[in-house]
């Protein structure tokens, strides 16, 4: 009988040592498969895939007038304008503009004589600068421009705004040089004008250079595409997507 409750015992034994591996072996399982992570740090792929693109979206930075994201300067597409060249005009073109999404401002990048210039546009002076070129077109399909003489006192509208301009770079310039956009005739033709006249630099001595650049009706159009904020935010809008979509 002893013999017989020792085999018993025994028997016992290994079942309860079994049951005790496999309840163990059960218990890593379900860990491996389930992480302990604290409420909050951890979404699984589930959730993800459930997660709508609004909400991917939602940790971007709102864009305002100021401000579009923090991304490098966008090289916005070709334009062209003329500049008067004794009794005709030569194309200039416009081929280093670029959107700073930061400040969401454009600068317009070009040589002129001897000097490389920058010019600065902020929004609100995109906006000023956009109703007086539809004004101009408008005049212009209707024929009633004015003949009177370029000046401020004829202009659509006069302002000041950043140029900067230096032999290799931008060592001079200014943040408020005189302004004004207008219309003139030459050569029995309207050409739309952004004149920039000489204005004392705040960065080291001497004056602004004379800028005039001119615009044909067609030429003004596509100088428009590039001032147009939907077409700005347009641009930033392919980096944000790229950066905030999870």
């Amino acid at each position: 009988m002893e013999k017989l409750f020792i085999k018993k015992s025994f028997i016992i034994c290994i079942i309860l040592v079994t049951i005790l591996l496999i309840s163990s072996c059960a218990s890593s399982k379900k860990t491996i498969a389930e992480p302990d992570f604290e409420d909050g740090l951890y979404v699984s792929a589930e959730e993800t895939e459930q997660i709508t693109e609004s909400e991917n979206k939602s940790a971007a930075p709102e864009m305002t007038d100021n401000f579009l994201g923090e991304f490098a300067p966008i090289l916005l597409k070709n334009t062209i304008c003329l500049t008067k060249s004794g009794k005709n005009m030569k194309p200039k073109e416009l081929s280093k503009t670029y959107l700073i999404p930061a400040r969401n401002n454009i600068e317009i990048h070009f040589r002129d004589l001897t000097n490389q210039i920058c010019i600065v546009l902020n929004k609100s002076e995109r906006d000023k600068l956009i109703t007086a070129a539809n004004t101009f077109l408008q005049e212009y399909e209707t024929k009633t421009i004015s003949r009177a003489k370029v000046s401020k006192k004829t202009a659509y509208y006069t302002s000041k705004v950043p140029v900067y301009f230096g032999l290799t770079g931008y060592s001079n310039g200014t943040e408020k040089c005189d302004f004004y956009a207008n219309a003139e005739i030459f050569n029995k033709h309207a050409y739309f004008l952004l004149k920039y006249t000489p204005t004392r630099s705040e960065k080291g001595s001497g004056f602004t250079p004379a800028i005039s650049l001119y615009f044909s009706p067609t030429q003004l159009k596509d100088f428009l595409e590039i001032l147009d904020q939907e077409y700005l935010n347009s641009e930033v809008e392919v980096l944000r997507k790229k950066a905030y979509t999870y």
